[in-house]
């Protein structure tokens, strides 16, 4: 059960931060871009945090 929410949290976590956070889902955006990165950083400390706590 749980790999289905991971593999929807993969899927729409851009597009969710992008739009509700950055407010924009034009993919071809600067600010779309700034989201995109931004999910990635938030990939990354959830990652080190499970390292982390494994």
């Amino acid at each position: 059960f749980s790999w289905l929410s991971f593999y929807a949290m993969w899927i729409y976590t851009t597009p969710a931060v992008t739009q509700h956070v950055f407010g924009t889902n034009d993919t071809a955006s600067e600010l779309y871009n700034q989201g995109a990165d931004w999910v990635g950083v938030l990939f990354a400390v959830y990652n080190a945090v499970s390292a982390l706590s494994a």
